[in-house]
């Protein structure tokens, strides 16, 4: 394969066929114009966007956000948190992960609360005031499961100005495993590692496949 990265995958493909289309297959955060400009000019698309608006249009490939929750709240509970809740914004992703995070910690027998906070203003200053009246409210200690690490890093330094310890009153663990909000943190935050590279194998195949002329899949592949 000769691999182009485009970031306006969308506005690269012409509007109708031509001799000059410039990729055999594409994998991309499908957008709707990206969708219907390679559909007129019957291109592959693999779309790797959970919240794509066209995802039932095109073949996916994402991550298993059921076995990411299960395994987040495994691991709190085997270090022994008997209360446990969520921080989680309200994308479709992230309630799905929450909610199998919660599913695994009820059958476990415990209760875990459910913190939203808005998608689009998590970073505002509302957002963290938010976050700070709730974590007040809190029994401690807490097994707690934060949608995104960015979101996560805001939380610990919300403990700390509050004089809760972490782990100790407040064991955080992420989903996506991100180098900088993870590692410059005090003490450092546990994230899952979600897996974008066997996400990344799995659409490469599945991609090769439809350049070769098989049918979509009819489910999305959840690696």
């Amino acid at each position: 394969w000769d691999l182009i990265i485009d970031d306006a995958a969308d506005e690269t493909l012409p509007t109708r066929r031509t001799k000059n289309i410039p990729y055999d297959g594409v994998i991309a955060r499908a957008t709707r114009k990206l969708s219907s400009r390679a559909n007129r000019l019957s291109i592959p698309v693999v779309n790797v966007w959970y919240g794509s608006p066209c995802r039932d249009e095109l073949p996916g490939v994402f991550r298993d956000h059921a076995e990411i929750g299960r395994l987040c709240a495994d691991h709190l509970l085997s270090r022994g948190n008997v209360r446990f809740a969520c921080i989680t914004t309200s994308a479709e992703a992230h309630l799905e992960v929450c909610e199998s995070f919660r599913a695994t910690v009820v059958e476990a027998g415990f209760p875990c609360l459910i913190k939203r906070v808005p998608s689009r203003t998590y970073r505002s200053q509302k957002a963290r005031q938010s976050i700070t009246e709730w974590l007040q409210e809190c029994d401690f200690p807490l097994g707690l499961y934060v949608c995104a690490d960015e979101v996560a890093h805001l939380v610990a330094q919300t403990c700390k100005q509050l004089g809760y310890r972490v782990p100790e009153d407040v064991a955080i663990i992420g989903s996506a495993n991100e180098i900088v909000f993870c590692e410059y943190c005090r003490p450092k935050l546990s994230s899952l590692d979600p897996g974008y590279e066997n996400i990344g194998r799995a659409s490469a195949r599945l991609l090769h496949r439809l350049m070769q002329g098989e049918p979509p899949p009819t489910e999305f592949a959840m690696v």
